[in-house]
């Protein structure tokens, strides 16, 4: 919402110039014959590496992404394509709007909506910080903060980290304890952020003590942690206090990674066993 010149209040969407500053451009079915509305198959675009691990049971209705035409320096990167039996066209990519002078967006238009529940949302949130800031992005912008929670089956209602009253959803706690873990002027360290198994994020806190982060992208995980160095604090991701499970001078610990991270403080190595 933007205010005008008379001084009242008035929602938009972001207009078409907004993304072609960006080079970010797209068709759809609805703007050119011959794309198709609904797509089910889901493949890694030519050049991107790995395997795709989600399955895509229900027909999806994209927005297929395109190179700028008002942008000629704009170099976009697909990374997801999707297709039809007569269309393949990138879902999912990386745009860089100055060519190789620096900046890039990450862009989705994959509508795939299964059921999000508000503890997903919040495990999501953290995940998706830790992960983004281990492969150095320094600006993440989370839409939104309030949920207008207006209409209960329309999914942009929800997305919100507040209620329409104001009150806290998990995942606000999950955004306060990562502020909590990993303080701005972070810097990360090390991390393993794909695959299968425990995955994990390090960094140093402005303090100088370093910190981690643990977490599953499916499932629990029961794991050994060879500790090297003190525990300072330790925490998940809901906010659950766990020093109590800490002894004097401990240097392993058993737990169940799952997907709401744990958050380690103060050793300076952890090795999963």
């Amino acid at each position: 919402s933007l205010k005008n010149n008379d001084g009242k209040w008035a929602s938009s969407t972001a207009p078409e110039s907004f993304r072609e500053r960006l080079g970010i451009g797209w068709e759809a079915d609805w703007t050119r014959s011959g794309v198709p509305s609904n797509v089910s198959k889901i493949t890694l675009a030519k050049g991107i590496a790995g395997e795709l691990t989600k399955e895509f049971k229900s027909p999806i209705q994209p927005r297929f992404l395109l190179p700028a035409a008002k942008k000629p320096d704009a170099v976009f990167i697909p990374i997801l394509n999707a297709s039809d039996a007569s269309y393949t066209g990138a879902v999912s990519g990386v745009y860089k709007p100055w060519g190789d002078k620096g900046g890039a967006v990450i862009v989705t238009s994959l509508r795939y909506t299964p059921e999000i529940s508000e503890k997903m949302q919040a495990d999501f949130l953290a995940r998706t910080f830790l992960i983004s800031f281990n492969e150095a992005v320094e600006k993440i912008f989370w839409y939104e903060l309030r949920a207008p929670q207006a209409n209960p089956f329309y999914n942009e209602d929800h997305f919100g980290i507040l209620n329409k009253d104001q009150t806290p959803k998990p995942a606000y706690i999950a955004y306060k304890n990562l502020i909590k873990a990993r303080p701005a002027g972070s810097e990360t360290l090390s991390g393993k952020i794909d695959g299968e198994g425990v995955l994990f994020s390090s960094w140093k806190r402005p303090d100088g003590s370093v910190a981690w982060a643990f977490w599953t992208a499916n499932g629990t995980i029961s794991a050994n942690l060879e500790i090297k160095g003190k525990i300072l604090d330790i925490f998940d991701s809901d906010g659950k206090d766990l020093r109590g499970i800490l002894t004097k001078d401990m240097s392993s610990l058993n737990f169940d990674i799952s997907g709401t991270p744990l958050y380690i403080i103060g050793p300076d190595s952890i090795a999963v066993k």
